[in-house]
């Protein structure tokens, strides 16, 4: 019997770890209908690393970092050389092909969640990136801390541009489900907004959230007393950097 209950679990195992990599690529104009999705107060979906979306853990081997590539309008597309992969992915060589959609993901909104303000999210269209939308996972109900631009550095920081005016969104998911590594926030609606006056410095600053009314989740992620949360930043004004453009946001948590 124990060793029936061995071989058994052996074969979950396997089933569990040879699901083959499903490729995560981080592109420029990540979600095209998000501007429309919050205009309308709905967001269909969206899908979170666990590591992320139990806020204890960063994602040690880099398999979720592709999840949250659709968390805002665009992205900047990195000033690297992607390597050259082979034609077929196989088991053997998967990890080539996570290194190089994580690669494509260096300012995806994972930076702006993984609890280090030395990496960032930004936005990747032309000009200062006004109307552009960040979405992070955080718990609405608690004080929210963010930190603008690029803080890697002073002089990085002064170089780029920091959001100024912005307008926040309070979302809440409906519906949960959870997958081997990963969770999908369904059925988003807005529960409020805020216009909002960022000051400009290099270090985290607190935002006062309207109190909204928020009813919980149905599905397979956590429990009755949950309430799954996700804030949307949307671009309004910048202060300008120095030297670039590109408007980034280095970390927004609880």
């Amino acid at each position: 019997m124990k060793l029936q209950a061995l071989i058994i679990f052996g074969l979950i195992t396997v089933g569990l770890y040879s699901q083959e990599y499903d490729r995560r690529e981080c592109k420029v104009d990540s979600n095209k209908n998000l501007k429309a999705y919050i205009e309308n107060g709905k967001i269909p979906s969206l899908n979170l690393g666990m590591a992320k979306a139990f806020r204890n853990a960063k994602d040690a081997d880099g398999y979720e970092i592709g999840f949250t590539g659709n968390w805002s309008t665009s992205i900047l597309a990195p000033n690297v050389t992607l390597p050259k992969l082979p034609k077929q992915q196989n088991f053997d060589n998967e990890k080539l092909f996570v290194k190089y959609d994580n690669l494509t993901c260096k300012y995806s909104p994972y930076y702006a969640m993984d609890g280090d303000p030395s990496t960032a999210w930004s936005e990747g269209v032309d000009g200062d990136g006004i109307g552009e939308v960040l979405l992070t996972f955080v718990d609405v109900r608690k004080k929210i801390k963010i930190w603008t631009g690029y803080g890697r550095s002073e002089e990085i920081f002064k170089n780029n541009n920091r959001p100024k005016d912005v307008t926040l969104y309070i979302f809440e998911a409906l519906n949960t489900s959870d997958g081997t590594i990963s969770i999908t926030l369904q059925n988003l609606v807005l529960r409020g907004q805020v216009e909002y006056t960022l000051k400009d410095e290099n270090g985290y600053q607190e935002i006062s959230l309207p109190k909204v009314k928020l009813v919980g989740s149905k599905g397979t992620v956590g429990n009755s007393g949950d309430r799954f949360t996700v804030l949307g930043i949307k671009i309004n004004s910048v202060y300008k950097g120095e030297k670039y453009q590109d408007t980034l946001i280095s970390e927004v948590s609880n």
